[in-house]
């Protein structure tokens, strides 16, 4: 996490929040975790069901 956080410019709480389902993450958020990962922002929501993305 600690990376994560050097890499994508987030506080340990932010990211801690999304873990634990306290938090949901903007877009901008889930494009600069991809961008850490090196994964493309799809991975991160990919097996979200339909009705968790109409919000």
């Amino acid at each position: 996490m600690t990376q994560l956080c050097g890499l994508g410019g987030f506080t340990p709480g932010f990211l801690s929040h999304i873990e634990n389902g306290n938090r949901e993450p903007g877009l901008t958020a889930i494009l600069r975790i991809a961008s850490a990962l090196n994964v493309d922002p799809s991975e991160l929501v990919r097996d979200l069901p339909a009705g968790d993305l109409t919000r």
